[in-house]
Parts: structure tokens; sequence; C-alpha cells
């Protein structure tokens, strides 16, 4: 058993039960299957390498394929290595399936019950503390979603550097909430300071065709965010609402032992009985279009 403690303290528990390595001769591909745990969810691994010729003949890339299943989810990478008994310089071809994704938040540590099947391939990189997924496409719950990544491993007590970009046909927030949780904190739970030493800093880009949260519904919906030391800001949310749209952004910064809230946002030709009807307000006196504009500092 392997236990590894991340930087915010969560341990992480990799267990081989049973495992067998096999090859017909010294010429020929090597064969590893092994069964164990990841967090205690079992996981099956079977991994094909180069012949142990091949293996100490000093070529400095090696073709590898890899597919670990867990459950119903399955996922295999099929490519090469500079070194394949570490699993680094991995470059080529990732695939994940999920019918069942809950499965995959079990091995994240997360609990909640989310019935999207999910479908993900593209190309796979991981180089050192360095990973990338490029040209990412797949499907959630049967809607088309593009997406890339990269992960920048900081140095020892330094902060990771993630990357996302991320479009979806559709996105629906209620059935991904398990996720983010569901249930309301009041505003007394919820501090607004921002980690002065984030353990990651995020650039964020996500963009959906059509979402839906809570009663709400809007189209072309885009959001672009960014973590730093002691600043969140979400430099951009766009989406078109109740025949009308929506741009907004603000950013919370540390300032002593504050959080300063800055703030702009405005609405375009929404209908105010379409949206009022959207957030369960009931019959306004007033309709049609209601332009509004609202910035400042808190």
């Amino acid at each position: 058993e392997i236990d590894i403690r991340t930087s915010s303290g969560a341990m992480l528990r990799t267990r081989v039960d049973e495992g067998a390595v096999s090859a017909a001769a010294a010429d020929k591909p090597v064969s590893i299957l092994a069964d164990g745990s990841y967090n205690g969810i079992p996981v099956h691994a079977a991994v094909t390498l180069p012949s142990s010729l091949a293996l100490h003949g000093g070529t400095p890339t090696l073709p590898a394929e890899v597919t670990l299943t867990s459950g119903t989810a399955t996922l295999a990478f099929k490519g090469t290595a500079t070194d394949p008994l570490g699993a680094d310089g991995l470059k080529g071809q990732l695939v994940l399936r999920a019918p069942k994704p809950q499965e995959l938040l079990a091995i994240a540590g997360l609990s909640g019950e989310i019935d999207l099947p999910l479908t993900l391939g593209g190309q796979f990189t991981h180089e050192g503390g360095f990973w990338q997924l490029a040209g990412g496409s797949g499907t959630l719950d049967g809607d088309t979603l593009q997406t890339a990544f990269e992960i920048q491993e900081g140095a020892r007590r330094q902060p990771d550097n993630v990357k996302l970009d991320a479009t979806f046909k559709h996105l629906d927030l209620n059935a991904l909430a398990p996720l983010y949780g569901a249930t309301p904190r009041s505003a007394g739970e919820i501090s607004l300071l921002v980690a002065p030493t984030p353990g990651t800093l995020l650039d964020a880009h996500i963009a959906a065709g059509s979402i839906v949260y809570r009663t709400i519904r809007a189209q072309a919906f885009e959001l672009k965010a960014k973590v730093a030391p002691g600043l969140v800001s979400v430099e951009q949310i766009a989406l078109n609402i109740a025949g009308g749209s929506d741009r907004s952004r603000f950013s919370i910064t540390d300032r002593d032992t504050k959080a300063v809230i800055d703030f702009d946002g405005s609405l375009a030709a929404v209908d105010a009985a379409q949206m009022s009807k959207l957030l369960g307000w009931g019959p306004l006196p007033l309709g049609g279009p209601v332009p509004s504009q609202v910035s400042g500092t808190m």
C-alpha cells in the first residue's frame, strides 16, 4: 500500500492486492495485470509494454498501453512513453468512458448521484509535473462537449497551475449539484476571504450553448474566471436570457483582513415579465424590455 498526503492534507491511498507479470519470451511484449484499490475503490489495471529486451535496449521512446477499470468506468491510454515503468513521458490517445459518473466521484472521494453518462477522448501528455489533454471531445448525457486542460504541478510548497477550457452543447447545473453542494449555506457561514497562498492557481473558460440552473434557462453562456493569490476574478459572465442579454464581471480581493468586491453588470433588452417568471417571482406591475447597469465596490 502506498499512501500520499496532498498539500491540502487529503490522503491518497493506492493498494495492490494481486498482480501478475508475463511474457512469452524475452523479445515478446510484457503483460501486467493487477487488482487493487484507490481510496478504497476497487480498480483493475491491464498494462502492455514492449519486450524486456526493448525496455533495457536504450530506445528513447517505447509503445505503451494502459487500461484502468473500476465498475463500469474505463480509462484507456495508447501511445508512447520515455519511462514506461515509471509512467512518465507519456504521449498518446486517452479515452474515458463513464456510463455511471458517480463511480468517478467515488474514486475522487466525493459522494452523490449524478446520472449524466460521460465519454471523453483526446491527446494526452504527461512529462514530469506537466499533464495535458489537448483536443478533447466527447459527450455529457448525450450532448457534445469539447475540452482541453493543462496542469503544471508546483514545486514543493508552491501552487499547481491549472488551465481549463470547456465548451458544452448543453449544461445542466442542477444535475451536477453533487459536485458543488446542493445545500445552500447562510451568509454567516460563508467567508469571502481568498487564500493568500492557494494550493491551485486556476485559469478557466467555460461555454455552453444552453444552460440550466434551478428555474433559470439561458443560452450562449460564457464564463471566464481566474484564481490567484488573494484574488478571485470572474472576468466575464455572459448569457442570453428572457429575450435579452446579461454581461457581468466581478472580483474579490483581499485587502488587509477584509474581502473587497468590485462588480459591474448590465442587462440589455431583457423582458421583465419573462425574467420574473424564470426567477419564480410571479407577476410584476411592469413589462417589456428593462435595461439596467450596476457597478460598485463593497
